[in-house]
């Protein structure tokens, strides 16, 4: 275990995150450390209660997925092309 202060400031950023430099002030310990990845994942929302949801609400909420179907369809089809591009570019 280190004893005694420790000292601690953002080094940089990574992914707009600042990542911390930690140094332990009465010995030569160092380490870079992300808090962010110290934090417990973050949970699954919990299904929607269907039950209480009328038929309109029901359809509309249909859309709502629908639409995100769509939006993570296109997504992939965007990342599918740009690997399709860098790997034709790395063939030459």
């Amino acid at each position: 275990m280190v004893s005694g202060s420790i000292v601690s400031f953002p080094r940089h950023l990574s992914a707009g995150r600042p990542i911390w430099y930690v140094r332990a002030a009465s010995a030569s310990v160092e380490a870079i450390v992300d808090w962010d990845e110290l934090e417990p994942a973050k949970k699954k929302p919990a299904p929607r209660n269907l039950e209480t949801m009328g038929v309109a609400e029901l359809n509309e909420y249909i859309k709502t997925l629908e639409a995100e179907i769509e939006r993570a369809r296109a997504a992939i089809a965007a990342k599918q092309s740009a690997r399709a591009g860098a790997e034709n570019f790395f063939k030459k």
